[in-house]
């Protein structure tokens, strides 16, 4: 039987919190990026959890920042 071999990518879990408007834009980033939402809560606003690779966190935070004018901001969780 072939075992087959799984990269692990570090990744790190940030909250955003987004108004609906932003939502299918934020998916595309964070899809494009490799990571993944791992929790959505909807409420006045859309409260997300996302697992993102370490390495694609800085473009990340950039899309974001250039897409919202600023208003979305990536939350780290400890």
């Amino acid at each position: 039987p072939l075992l087959s071999t799984q990269l692990k990518i570090p990744r790190v879990e940030y909250s955003l919190n987004c108004d609906y408007h932003q939502l299918k834009l934020i998916e595309s980033v964070i899809g494009q990026s490799g990571g993944e939402i791992t929790r959505t809560n909807y409420t006045e606003q859309v409260e997300m959890i996302l697992m993102l690779p370490v390495s694609e966190v800085d473009a990340v935070v950039n899309k974001l920042r250039d897409i919202s004018k600023g208003s979305l901001l990536l939350s780290p969780i400890k």
